[in-house]
């Protein structure tokens, strides 16, 4: 794996927000401090990403806490937070709580999610893939899964041990062949034995 540029991002005193919250980035042994009140935060932050131009975004609750409060910060102060490495114009709500809904007789929770163009934004908190599996094993599973690695990152692990049960379904013959001992290799995905343990998350 080719070595990636690893921006960290996580918050202190978040909950709720004050003037004492703060966002705290790490990037090439160093240490920025933002305080989340207050002119002028939006611009020096875009410098530092700018400047630091990160593959990935490495973030401690970035869907749910981090990613938001720039966010509205960004729209007081009437300022574009520049968080895509392609420069699009990207318009994101700005959500905080997750969805609820039952889907295969299981009741999934869907957390935020703010994916970015250009560059990989991963939530710690809100991938159990990656926190299983750090960044090697995420990549893994994309390639293997053929999914964004983002989107790979927050799938919920119930959809994998569905897609998996589909494809051996779809691969019934090589799973006939390995059967009856002709060396064909039925489909199998290395994680689920994470999975069998796994919160469900999306």
């Amino acid at each position: 794996m080719p070595a990636l540029s690893v921006l960290k991002m996580r918050g202190e005193k978040m909950q709720p927000l004050s003037s004492k919250s703060r966002l705290i980035v790490e990037w090439d042994g160093k240490t920025s401090v933002f305080p989340l009140t207050g002119a002028g935060v939006i611009p020096a932050f875009n410098q530092l990403i700018e400047r630091a131009n990160p593959d990935l975004i490495l973030s401690e609750r970035g869907d749910t806490l981090l990613f938001p409060a720039l966010l509205s910060l960004a729209r007081r102060e009437g300022s574009d937070l520049q968080l895509d490495r392609d420069r699009v114009k990207t318009h994101r709500k700005i959500e905080t709580e997750g969805r609820t809904y039952t889907t295969y007789g299981q009741v999934i929770y869907k957390g935020p999610s703010y994916p970015l163009f250009g560059r990989w934004h991963i939530d710690r908190k809100n991938s159990f893939t990656y926190y299983e599996t750090d960044l090697e094993g995420l990549l893994e599973l994309a390639r293997l899964a053929q999914s964004p690695v983002q989107r790979t990152a927050r799938i919920m692990w119930n959809l994998i041990n569905i897609q998996e049960r589909k494809a051996n379904y779809s691969f019934g013959s090589a799973n006939h062949g390995r059967r009856a001992g002709l060396g064909v290799p039925e489909f199998n995905c290395p994680l689920l034995t994470a999975y069998k343990r796994a919160p469900i998350l999306l």
